[in-house]
């Protein structure tokens, strides 16, 4: 955890930009400014400002036989992309779809099981394979 401040003129204008660090993502500002884009301050008086950084992590699915995984939040799109990066404490969900001529059998890996969607609680990387015969 690092702090930093600055000695500013009343009036003044301060721009804020939070850069997370590799394999980290910013997830949003505390005290005087809010939400997470860029942090806007005009000095009148002291500001307090908190910059909150969280960890990713990858979830990577395999894909046995024919069929397609669609993940919401989106990142995954298997035929094309079979993982990607989420923020920990992301609940991703993943949905499949057989092509033709196939049908889904379920999933396997983290906490799915079943036919129906499968929901990773994303903390570390995570690994579920889909089985389509």
């Amino acid at each position: 955890m690092g702090k930093c401040s600055g000695n500013f003129s009343d009036g003044a204008f301060v721009t804020l930009m939070a850069t997370p660090a590799a394999g980290t993502t910013f997830t949003g500002w505390g005290g005087d400014c809010s939400g997470k884009s860029t942090c806007m301050l005009t000095m009148s008086s002291n500001k307090s400002v908190t910059a909150t950084f969280g960890t990713q992590s990858r979830l990577s699915v395999n894909k046995i036989g024919m069929g397609t995984i669609v993940s919401t939040p989106a990142g995954i799109n298997c035929g094309a992309t079979c993982s990607a990066v989420y923020s920990d404490g992301t609940t991703v969900s993943l949905v499949a779809t057989p092509s033709n001529d196939y049908t889904f059998a379920g999933w396997s890996g983290a906490s799915c099981f079943g036919t129906g969607p499968c929901f990773v609680t994303m903390f570390g990387a995570q690994s579920v394979t889909a089985t389509f015969n």
